[in-house]
């Protein structure tokens, strides 16, 4: 992160809601009070400090990255049962995101199920489910959803269900490197 500068005005302004955090929270009384000292002194060097909670910016091309992979698996999971026969279940369920590789996309997709789509994506995620991946997944999600968007793009798909020719197609671009799914 870059390092942080504020006007008299900002460092006035922060000192006073800091004041007001410490005597909302008293459990974190003396970090708010060692935030506004920070800030009230000038002591620039540990302005960056002050932000240890706060994340980078996700920009708004990483967030759709995030939604259209959530589209992907919902219809994915909405296809019929009989265009799903015999695919190995693993490759069906949305995996998540890498928390350690990938954790802008991680903690972004975690509050977009948690806190503000909530019950729209249920089906995507198991009881416990972490959504860690482990492993990074954006190589296996960017070729499927080039695939994915063609079938989206097309008018003929509004309204109607990805077809088993459609859903291997995206998987086996997605897991190139499955001989069991490649077989299908």
């Amino acid at each position: 992160m870059e390092n942080m500068e504020f006007t008299t005005k900002e460092r006035i302004l922060l000192v006073n809601q800091y004041r007001i955090l410490a005597a909302l929270y008293p459990d974190e009384k003396e970090s708010y009070e060692r935030k506004e000292e920070i800030l009230r002194r000038g002591y620039v060097a540990h302005y960056n400090g002050l932000e240890e909670w706060w994340g980078e910016e996700v920009s708004e091309a990483r967030s759709e990255i995030v939604t259209n992979v959530l589209l992907l698996y919902d219809d994915l999971q909405q296809a019929p049962e009989a265009d799903k026969a015999g695919i190995p279940p693993f490759y069906l369920r949305f995996q998540g995101f890498s928390a350690n590789e990938e954790s802008d996309l991680y903690e972004y997709l975690l509050f977009y199920l948690d806190r503000y789509f909530g019950p729209k994506y249920t089906n995507l995620r198991e009881p416990g489910q972490d959504m860690n991946s482990h492993v990074p997944m954006l190589r296996v999600y960017n070729p499927m959803l080039a695939v994915y968007d063609k079938f989206r793009g097309d008018q003929r798909f509004l309204g109607r269900k990805l077809t088993r020719a459609e859903i291997l197609e995206i998987l086996k671009v997605g897991y190139q490197k499955s001989e069991e799914l490649q077989a299908l």
